[in-house]
């Protein structure tokens, strides 16, 4: 229960101050393509274990009109490199979207901008999600079992999917299984 506060203040700072057992259940990964944590986690040198997450790629796919992926693909560059419009191609998967009309730049242009697009987020799988901009720290995984499917554009890892910064961390007994579509 105290984990999902990380979720309501996902650019702050905290400090685990004791072991949490999951005991096994589903955990949802902290942090997505609309709402990453940006924060710092400080895992204080305790554990968190024994929880399972399932997820699959596919859920991240939508269909919108070509204007208004290309007006989100802008506003993530800019996010990204701090109001900049500057593209930073490397660092663009840890905020979302994957190409506008297959670029990464964003530089092609769409005659038709009412049509439809389907955009393809990148989707980041682990106890942190997307945790592009974050530092964690002092942290144990232990237990955890993370499946994924349809995973063609899916960043995964035990502690995080996407992260910026970590550190004295470590995963002990846990497995991974990812199946591309």
């Amino acid at each position: 229960a105290d984990l999902d506060l990380i979720r309501e203040d996902p650019d702050g700072n905290f400090i685990l101050m004791s072991d949490i057992d999951l005991g096994g259940e589903e955990h949802d990964p902290i942090g997505d393509h609309l709402a990453p944590f940006e924060g710092r986690f400080n895992g204080n040198g305790h554990v968190i274990s024994n929880f399972k997450i399932t997820a699959s790629g596919a859920s991240l796919r939508e269909t919108v009109r070509v204007d208004e992926a290309q007006e989100r693909y802008r506003a993530a560059v800019e996010k990204l490199n701090g109001g900049d419009s500057m593209i930073d191609a490397y660092n663009l998967p840890a905020y979302a979207i994957y190409g506008i009309d297959g670029g990464y730049d964003g530089s092609r242009s769409l005659s038709n901008t009412s049509d439809d697009y389907e955009m393809q987020y990148i989707s980041a799988v682990g106890f942190f999600g997307n945790a592009g901009n974050a530092t964690i720290t002092g942290l144990g995984i232990e237990n955890a079992v993370i499946e994924v499917t349809d995973a063609d554009y899916t960043a995964v890892g035990v502690i995080a999917g996407q992260v910026g910064y970590i550190s004295s961390s470590y995963v002990k007994d846990s497995s991974v299984s990812v199946e591309a579509d």
